[in-house]
């Protein structure tokens, strides 16, 4: 589903979202600050490039968050903030402090598989302002194509230019289809058993189901919505949900003193879809780790 940011003249924009596993660099450990290389000017999956020049932070520093995920639906969303950002020799460079040490357990686990290595990735979330696209304007979008000098073989998997472009979040992927950086951080011991704990992976069935979902993440039929499928169930293990229950936007999360989860408000038909959707998603699980 698209999700949309109205500007103050009123206009809606589309909010994209493109991915980057950069080098990392750990600036202060105790303060939890981290200088990411947000952006640069390859080509992504999406066939599209989001050049280095063109940025703007009008809206972005105002606020400037680190995201969990680019979810912004409460509190425990935001990790930290984006302290910097700049553009230097072709690349976005963000520097950012990591909520560590307030008892927000996703920002410390994320800030722990940050500096042991196991968490890279982060994610611009923007708007496009001005693009130079094969669909809209062929002769603008040939224009594009010289001027950045852009190789013929990526010029053919080419389908838009980002040329000015609006920062909304920047993201890391602490809770999502990301559960590698979890499970190899708990097997290399950067983070252990009462950090999964706080994160809401709380008895064997839930510690199984992380140790499949890192397994099936790296196997080639496992596609982007079976991943997404695996984020959401991450999603609702961090949340505290039940299984009968779905949405970001749920206020029973889990309760972050007793470890105690809430009981379900849901019933009859929608609970039985959902539990046999779910069961239904674990069984495809099952088969791809066997």
């Amino acid at each position: 589903m698209k999700k949309t940011f109205t500007d103050s003249q009123g206009t809606e924009h589309e909010i994209l979202r493109r991915g980057l596993t950069p080098e990392v660099k750990v600036i202060d450990a105790e303060q939890g600050i981290v200088e990411y290389v947000a952006s640069d000017e390859t080509l992504d999956h999406h066939g599209e490039i989001v050049t280095a020049s063109g940025w703007s932070f009008t809206h972005f520093r105002k606020n400037s968050p680190l995201l969990n995920s680019h979810n912004s639906f409460d509190i425990h969303d935001v990790l930290g903030r984006v302290l910097s950002a700049e553009v230097a020799d072709g690349q976005l460079i963000e520097r950012a402090q990591w909520a560590i040490g307030l008892g927000h357990a996703a920002a410390d686990v994320g800030f722990k598989l940050t500096e042991a290595g196991f968490l890279k990735a982060v994610s611009v979330g923007f708007y496009s302002t001005k693009m130079a696209a094969r669909w809209k304007d062929e002769k603008e979008f040939l224009e594009a194509i010289e001027a950045y000098g852009i190789a013929p073989a990526d010029a053919a998997k080419l389908r838009c230019i980002h040329l000015e472009k609006e920062q909304l979040e920047l993201s890391a992927v602490v809770i999502g289809a990301n559960p590698n950086a979890l499970a190899k951080g708990f097997e290399a011991g950067a983070i252990g058993e009462e950090d999964l704990h706080r994160l809401g992976f709380g008895g064997d069935e839930e510690f199984a189901f992380l140790a499949k979902a890192a397994e099936a993440v790296e196997v080639a039929e496992c596609n982007e919505a079976f991943k997404a499928m695996i984020g959401l169930e991450m999603k609702r293990i961090f949340d505290g949900r039940p299984a009968s229950e779905s949405g970001a936007n749920s206020p029973r999360r889990k309760n972050q003193v007793t470890g105690t989860r809430p009981g379900t408000l849901s019933g009859g038909r929608d609970a039985e879809r959902k539990a046999a959707e779910r069961d239904d998603f674990l069984k495809k699980l099952g088969a791809l780790t066997r």
